[in-house]
């Protein structure tokens, strides 16, 4: 983990370290977490349904969903289906501040739900 926070600024890593526990406190015996070279993989029950890229002044976040089943995404989501990308999925959140979150955990959520 520390190969992808180090270096990072404070509020980036408190960031990732909300996420993380968010993901794994959905269902904690059956979470997974996989270190990727360039991201961090979240499975449940060996299927993907977060992954997470911490870059130096935001959080990447691609989620197993399909983007036209969102209801008024935010402005911070965009429909990665037809644009290379890491991660799983094809919706992508781009997280830079605490006020992202609360939209960012209710998308993780469904994600879940949808893939378990």
């Amino acid at each position: 983990e520390e190969y992808h926070t180090k270096g990072k600024p404070r509020e980036v890593t408190e960031l990732f370290t909300t996420i993380d526990k968010f993901c794994r406190d959905l269902d904690p015996p059956a979470i997974k977490k996989e270190y990727r070279k360039l991201y961090i993989r979240y499975l449940h029950n060996k299927t993907g349904f977060c992954s997470v890229r911490v870059q130096k002044s935001s959080l990447r976040i691609w989620l197993k969903l399909k983007y036209s089943r969102l209801e008024n995404p935010p402005n911070y989501v965009r429909d990665v289906s037809n644009i290379g990308h890491w991660g799983v999925g094809d919706v992508e959140l781009a997280i830079d501040s605490l006020e992202k979150l609360p939209a960012a955990k209710s998308l993780i959520r469904q994600s879940f739900e949808e893939n378990r």
